[in-house]
């Protein structure tokens, strides 16, 4: 069994753009606090990896096109013609999905693709009328926590349920684990994305678990939800992490960040003069 089906059951999310018309705290794709443009998928980058896919003769059961606000993609109506030619012509069972927060332009958007709601699906957030009031603290790296120190972030294979909830996540710096990842090595510029579909597939993902889930707050969200004690090693650093939970929020109106995340946001602005 590949990774691909592994792990995140034939589902894969492109984010075509890390620009967004809204400014949400705690955003897991970080566009309330480093909005890109830079990033956005091009036409090209999505016939490759419709290319790879046939090539590999790997049949997806479902794509999501998501951001950022996937319609502030300048190629939007372009790319997603390539994903409708692709379900037609080599998978007609796959679902596509395009996610929004509710921007205006979307409905003119799909009206000049003249697709039906058996061929496309949107799935709408209505964030457009103002930012959802409460996100997970994604921003909050489980790494700044002493709980943490000496954890095998490779059991997020066990943990994370994001993996198969939301599956392969693609964007401009190649296939990861999840989106959340995606985003994080955006950020972080580690650049541990697999460049081509078929070394994602036969890989091991360890490498991006163990590079990448350190930082993801959605993690420790993850962990205490499930509320077992089988994650840490002893049962002070158990005790801890839920000590931490509550005075470092899981959940937050506003934007709270760890230190790890600070740092690497200012050296990302500073290379890419963001804002």
């Amino acid at each position: 069994m590949n990774n691909i089906d592994k792990y995140n059951k034939g589902r894969v999310e492109i984010d075509l753009t890390y620009n967004c018309n809204l400014f949400c705290n705690n955003c897991s794709r970080c566009c309330g606090i480093a909005k890109s443009t830079k990033d956005d998928m091009s036409v090209a980058d999505v016939q490759k990896f419709v290319k790879e896919s046939v090539d590999l003769g790997y049949e997806w059961k479902r794509i999501k096109i998501n951001g950022g606000e996937a319609v502030l993609n300048s190629q939007f109506v372009d790319i997603v013609g390539v994903l409708l030619q692709y379900k037609k012509k080599y998978n007609q069972t796959c679902v596509l999905e395009i996610g929004t927060n509710g921007y205006p332009k979307l409905s003119e958007k799909i009206q000049v693709l003249n697709v039906t709601a058996e061929n496309i699906k949107v799935f709408n957030s209505n964030k457009a009328i103002g930012c959802s009031p409460h996100f997970f603290t994604f921003n909050v790296a489980p790494y700044d926590f002493f709980e943490f120190n000496k954890f095998c972030f490779y059991k997020v294979a066990n943990i994370c349920g994001y993996l198969c909830q939301c599956g392969t996540s693609l964007n401009k710096h190649g296939f990861y684990s999840c989106p959340m990842c995606a985003a994080i090595d955006r950020i972080f510029g580690f650049n541990l994305g697999f460049k081509k579909l078929s070394r994602y597939a036969i890989d091991k993902t360890c490498i991006q678990f163990l590079g990448l889930c350190k930082f993801c707050g959605m993690l420790r969200c993850e962990m205490y939800a499930k509320k077992t004690t089988n994650f840490f090693n002893c049962k002070h650093k158990h005790e801890l992490f839920l000590v931490n939970c509550k005075a470092v929020p899981l959940v937050s109106k506003k934007q709270v960040m760890s230190k790890s995340w600070k740092s690497a946001l200012t050296k990302y602005k500073n290379k890419n003069c963001c804002f």
